[in-house]
């Protein structure tokens, strides 16, 4: 895998309902390869967690793992006991191996790779710029893209913070940025011929200028989402990514639109080729055997010289050469490849759900050591819902709002109605707030209903303080449903506070949810 980016594809809108069950029911590594719908939705899954080169290598270290690869320190030495289903992580790149258990002489390798970026607006540092009244990020051009691809979309930051110790942090936040084009009738030739000056016309807009804006205020911000101290940041290496999560389209659904199609397809493609072929092979407990060999020279320094030691030299250099090309590096770059490399027999396929790495894989001592007490992950249980105003008490039908965890679609809590999108300015929301059975790590929500526009918040958040907490994801409805994704929160209760109404079939703001579902 390299560091290299191109071209990117637009993005869209949500996954379809059920995608992700769809990809977890599926058990068998051949069978998701050859049903389109299945392959499709563990790709949409993995795109959604990858929203930047190291969290995309952090996403497939963890998928690898649960396939059986041990992560190898590449600073000691290979020679002795090396796993034969391995890979090692570096910065946005990781690169994997299967090993057989014996090497022969005229053994030949099988080698796929892939880039794990896509092209995007990398922050500068001291990002944070003040133009007539408004905070922009100061960002650059990283990659080859289309420059108008930028313009009018709701963009988030995600990478990597590394603080004065070493420590390497994975952040992403939700939608928080956008590159906003001029109106047309400022610039009447603008659909004749758009020019975009990288400097100046690509410097997404973020907040509004307070009096006492600092240049690090995005760098701080993002500690902030991080828990790290602002003052302890050494370095970061931060882009931007479009938040639309990938959806399917066409009349059937036989289109796929998402960004960083480039090259996470490719990514995806070798990641489910390796999970394949581990899960065919036998249980890597032992090392990789490797080729009786004698010495390269004898005790009194006379070169060997016959031909058996001879092949046994050129299996070792073989082996060796395989070794510290990182064997077979680890991503694929076409999707039938796949099919080529595995000869697919029918597997257990592993759970791809999946939530935003925060962190790089652990080093080695410490993998070692979760590997003998390895915590359960709390699931997520949902024990009910109410409606609840901005002070706690009773919001717009509190009668119905359990109607919104039931797991049937069918039935729907809505709103009261009223004469404008912000409540006829009597009060400043409403809102539902979900409870949990105990805190569990919560990465993202499903809200289906009907209308489109206004504003919900996503807060981690009790529900005797619906607008306090933290706010995780921010955005308008789309009708049918509406998905956000965000960095993984620890939380108990979960509030949806609506402070702009969306506009339902009708013609009236009002805000109707059938159904929520916590990811």
């Amino acid at each position: 895998m390299t560091d290299a980016a191109s071209t990117p594809a637009s993005a869209s809108l949500s996954p379809r309902p059920g995608a992700l069950a769809a990809t977890e029911a599926a058990t068998d590594v051949g069978a998701i390869l050859r049903d389109d719908d299945a392959y499709t939705d563990s790709f949409i899954d993995f795109v959604t967690a990858s929203p930047s080169s190291y969290h995309a290598a952090a996403e497939v270290a963890r998928r690898l793992e649960g396939a059986g690869f041990t992560r190898v320190d590449e600073t000691v030495s290979w020679e002795e006991g090396l796993a034969r289903r391995g890979y090692v992580i570096r910065d946005g790149a990781i690169a994997a191996w299967v090993l057989p258990e014996a090497l022969t002489p005229g053994a030949g390798l099988r080698i796929v790779g892939a880039h794990t970026d896509s092209p995007a607006l990398k922050l500068k540092p001291a990002a944070a710029l003040v133009r007539s009244g408004w905070q922009l990020i100061n960002a650059e051009v990283y990659g080859g893209p289309l420059l108008a691809s930028f313009l009018d979309r709701e963009l988030g930051l995600a990478g990597r913070l590394t603080t004065r110790d070493g420590a390497v942090h994975l952040v992403r936040t939700g939608p928080i940025a956008r590159v906003a084009q001029i109106a047309p009738h400022l610039d009447r030739s603008v659909n004749d011929t758009l020019h975009l000056e990288r400097q100046t016309h690509l410097l997404p807009l973020w907040s509004l200028a307070e009096p006492d804006a600092e240049p690090d205020a995005v760098e701080t911000h993002l500690c902030e989402i991080a828990g790290i101290d602002p003052a302890e940041l050494a370095g970061h290496d931060v882009l931007t990514y479009p938040t639309q999560a990938p959806a399917r389209f066409g009349r059937d659904g036989e289109f796929l639109a998402s960004s960083r199609l480039d090259n996470l397809s490719s990514v995806h493609a070798g990641l489910v080729a390796l999970e394949a072929l581990a899960a065919a092979g036998t249980a890597p407990a032992a090392p990789a055997a490797q080729p009786a060999r004698r010495p390269a020279v004898n005790t009194t320094g006379e070169a060997l010289r016959n031909e058996e030691d001879e092949v046994a030299r050129s299996v070792s250099r073989t082996t060796m050469a395989i070794i510290s090309g990182m064997v077979v590096v680890m991503l694929v770059c076409v999707s039938y490849a796949v099919h080529s490399i595995l000869g697919l027999a029918n597997l257990p396929f592993f759970d791809p759900a999946l939530p935003a790495a925060s962190t790089l894989p652990t080093p080695i001592a410490q993998q070692q050591a979760d590997q003998t007490s390895e915590p359960t992950k709390v699931p997520i249980t949902i024990t009910g819902a109410r409606a609840v105003n901005e002070s706690g008490g009773e919001g717009d039908h509190p009668e119905n709002a359990g109607k919104t965890v039931d797991g049937d679609p069918a039935t729907t809590w809505e709103s009261q109605h009223y004469n404008s999108s912000k409540f006829g300015n009597l009060k400043s929301g409403t809102g539902i707030a979900v409870t949990l059975e105990q805190a569990a790590e919560v990465s993202g929500i499903d809200i289906q209903g009907t209308g489109s526009g206004g504003n919900v918040q996503i807060r981690a958040t009790s529900p005797e303080d619906p607008t306090g907490g933290t706010v995780l994801a921010e955005g308008a409805f789309t009708s049918g449903t509406t998905s956000f994704t965000f960095t993984p929160t620890s939380t108990q209760s979960i509030v949806l506070w609506v402070n702009d109404l969306p506009t339902a079939s009708d013609g009236q703001p009002k805000v109707s949810v059938s159904e929520i579902t916590l990811k």
